[in-house]
């Protein structure tokens, strides 16, 4: 420590920077020390520190995955119950039935989960729009970029674990429904930048909106998608077409609303401070390098297809209002 602190006193040009680092490098140790639940059901029970890798397993597969089930098992009652209304014929095929199941209690209840996780949480993501609008770097400072990149928030850390949790049912459902093999590496993909952003921790505030806020419009196209004839409910298109309709232009507006206009904003920053952070010496930033250059690459893929989304948002759209005789 005295051999620490004479280089730092006869080195005043470097004496900020090297008590940066040793800030960044105490907290990342934080995690070694800090005691947490077992089960990690809220973002206060997920401390100030990331918790154990232990427990975010044990509240993966012991709480999230079995709720999601139960959610399945509810929606499969509900479905039912419907059927048993006899409103239309096609809720009487029990396959329809559980696909219905599936997107409406499973996939849209947790992307709204995921919204709902982000919006409590958002004002990480409002400085970043502020800074945006009003050209004042005071909301979100570019010399921050090394100090965002190491923190940590115990709310954007219990949206991801929710986030990877349902990933998880999401690809053992994609699988059993044989989606298809795009949808099983989107679901690998989210599963891993889900994964690293818990652990070894990189940039997890972003995570309030690609995890969350943006996931709204997500929550709309699960909707959507039991209209589909390949992936949804044949014929639950012909049998309710206004539904359907009305349904996929609340989805464009989201849409073009978090994945056109702020998606390319919140990226802008997000890349911007991982090219800041790769030119730092900071120990903890050298450790987590290949995680960040990964996300960067994975966030160009994404934003590239958010422009080939909207093509065909825009392609199908036309031709559903040409069928309702528009």
């Amino acid at each position: 420590e005295h051999t620490v602190y004479a280089t730092r006193r006869n080195n005043p040009t470097t004496n900020n920077k090297q008590q940066q680092q040793q800030i960044t490098s105490n907290m990342c140790r934080k995690n070694n020390t800090k005691t947490h639940p077992i089960f990690l059901l809220s973002g206060k029970a997920c401390g100030a520190s990331p918790p154990p890798l232990k427990s975010t397993l044990i509240t993966v597969f012991m709480v999230n995955i079995p709720l999601l089930l139960v959610m399945e098992t509810i929606g499969r009652f509900v479905m039912k119950q419907v059927q048993n209304q006899n409103i239309h014929e096609i809720f009487d095929d029990e396959t329809n039935r559980h696909i219905l199941a599936r997107h409406l209690f499973v996939d849209a209840f947790c992307c709204l989960t995921c919204f709902c996780l982000g919006w409590s949480n958002r004002t990480f993501t409002v400085s970043i729009l502020k800074e945006f609008w009003y050209k004042n770097k005071s909301f979100f400072p570019p010399e921050g970029a090394e100090s965002r990149a190491l923190s940590y928030d115990g709310r954007s850390f219990y949206l991801c674990m929710f986030f990877f949790s349902y990933q998880i049912k999401n690809l053992h459902d994609s699988f059993s429904w044989n989606d298809g093999p795009e949808y099983l590496f989107h679901h690998c993909l989210s599963l891993c930048v889900g994964g690293m952003a818990m652990y070894p921790t990189y940039n997890i505030p972003y995570a309030e909106f690609y995890f969350g806020l943006s996931e709204l419009s997500t929550a709309i196209v699960c909707l959507l998608a039991n209209f589909d004839d390949a992936h949804g409910v044949k014929g639950l298109g012909d049998a309710f077409p206004i539904t359907k309709v009305v349904i996929g232009v609340i989805f464009a507006v989201l849409f073009i609303t978090a994945r056109c206009i702020i998606w390319p904003i919140i990226s802008y920053y997000y890349t911007r401070d991982a090219i800041a952070v790769l030119r730092e010496d900071n120990p903890e930033i050298k450790k987590r390098s290949l995680v960040i250059k990964i996300f960067v690459f994975c966030l160009v893929g994404l934003s590239a297809l958010q422009i080939g989304w909207l093509g065909i948002i825009f392609y199908v759209a036309v031709e559903e209002f040409q069928k309702l005789g528009f």
